[in-house]
């Protein structure tokens, strides 16, 4: 039984919400192309103002984890010129042909290093290594050219065949030992030393990088990290701290001139 005030209040109900009116067809509400296109200039114009942001923040974060690992490995040569009576390994084993002698002896002389130990984590890994053939998981130990760090041969007093007692650094705290390398301009992965001529840098040597938005983490001889902003425009080698000759007051690289 029907009574009229029913009616009346559903004729009401259906004038204020008509999508709620018979026919399945007025309950569904479809946004025009243009409202799509709208929706979508928006969140590209937010991606677009985020995704700098978000960059530098990585890139951040991996410059961060980089100058830890440099941290972490001038820990180990602290310890290992304490092992063998205050001298810092040579760069280079001698009659090798340009074979690594550093790298092998912290990897000898402390079971707890790892390759982790010489990557730097803004270098793409490969299944064959850091980008690489020689630094690839399977045999890091005994193919460590292309690490990423390298060792500064004038700091040790010119002769990268030799090590050098830690008592003979010249201004360690100001000195660079291991420079974030590069093997090229063109490359990201390292290479384990460096050094120039004329302020050049040498052929079989690495440069220093500029990874992290352009940021260079170097350790020195006292053990401390320093992080050193290069401009994008200027080779990395021609900007202080790494500029190699005589002359630049800020150069960091050189050793004393008489061991």
């Amino acid at each position: 039984m029907r009574v009229r005030g029913d009616e009346n209040l559903l004729s009401a109900r259906y004038e204020l919400f008509p999508c709620q009116s018979k026919g399945t067809e007025n309950m569904k509400r479809f946004f025009s192309l243009i409202e799509l296109l709208v929706v979508i200039a928006i969140i590209a114009i937010l991606a677009s103002m985020l995704l700098p942001a978000l960059n530098k923040a990585r890139d951040r974060a991996r410059s961060v984890k980089c100058a830890n690992t440099a941290k972490q490995l001038g820990m180990y040569f602290a310890l290992y010129t304490q092992n063998y009576g205050g001298w810092i390994p040579a760069c280079t084993q001698s009659g090798a042909d340009g074979k690594p002698n550093w790298t092998v002896s912290l990897i000898n002389g402390f079971r707890s290093i790892t390759r982790n130990d010489f990557v730097c984590p803004a270098v793409p890994v490969s299944s064959y290594g850091t980008g690489n053939y020689w630094f690839r998981a399977g045999d890091w130990k005994n193919n460590t050219h292309q690490v990423d760090w390298a060792y500064n041969i004038n700091f040790a007093g010119y002769n990268e065949l030799l090590g050098i007692r830690e008592g003979k650094i010249y201004r360690p705290s100001y000195k660079i030992f291991l420079v974030e390398s590069a093997v090229s301009v063109n490359q990201d992965y390292g290479y384990f030393r460096i050094s120039f001529s004329n302020g050049l840098p040498l052929g079989g040597y690495g440069i220093p990088a500029s990874r992290h938005g352009h940021i260079n983490n170097s350790l020195c001889g006292d053990g401390h990290v320093e992080s050193f902003r290069l401009r994008s425009n200027i080779l990395p080698w021609n900007q202080p701290p790494f500029r190699w000759k005589w002359e630049a007051t800020d150069n960091r690289l050189y050793g004393p001139r008489n061991m």
